[in-house]
């Protein structure tokens, strides 16, 4: 798949790479500086001025830096990436923010507790301020992923912010704690 630079940057967790990156934009074919990576390949190129689009999606996954660098846990890279601006709210194509992203791995990454407190704390204090009972496409909450994942940690975190544990799905119109009862 197609990565610009700055996905590149976000999925390794490089804050050098990526601070750069939002500092010059990068010569590319029509908007987003695609690099196909092959094995042990590295993303390079020159500077020509403005910075690159924080937001830029890749594909029709609409995936953007954000969402990779909070889904893989790399906490320095999403607080640089929110202070440049990156929408917290935005939801790639299954309607998944990135907070979503970090609820939902049954094998959470090391780190996504801490991406997942920065995308609540207030603005002010530098993070996302982020929904905490937004849905997915589904009408999944975060809780709702941590519970279905068994992510301990994360269900407690997202309880102590106000998660709402009355909030149900679409469909089968199951809430948190009828997801919890199935897990046993």
């Amino acid at each position: 798949e197609n990565d610009t630079l700055l996905h590149f940057a976000a999925k390794s967790g490089d804050v050098r790479l990526a601070a750069d990156l939002l500092r010059h934009k990068l010569p590319d074919d029509g908007g987003n500086v695609a690099v196909k990576k092959e094995q042990g390949g590295d993303a390079t190129g020159e500077a020509v001025g403005e910075g690159q689009e924080v937001d830029v999606s890749r594909g029709p996954s609409g995936t953007t830096p954000l969402h990779l660098a909070a889904k893989l846990g790399k906490l320095e890279v999403v607080r640089l990436l929110l202070r440049a601006g990156a929408d917290p709210a935005h939801a790639n194509a299954l309607g998944r923010t990135p907070l979503l992203l970090t609820c939902c791995d049954h094998r959470p990454m090391e780190g996504v507790l801490a991406v997942a407190e920065l995308l609540l704390a207030p603005k002010d204090e530098g993070g996302g301020q982020v929904d905490i009972n937004a849905t997915d496409d589904q009408g999944l909450t975060s809780l709702h992923l941590a519970i279905d994942v068994l992510h301990h940690d994360m269900v407690d975190l997202l309880l102590k912010q106000g998660a709402l544990v009355t909030k149900r799905t679409h469909g089968a119109g199951r809430n948190a704690v009828d997801l919890a009862a199935g897990k046993g």
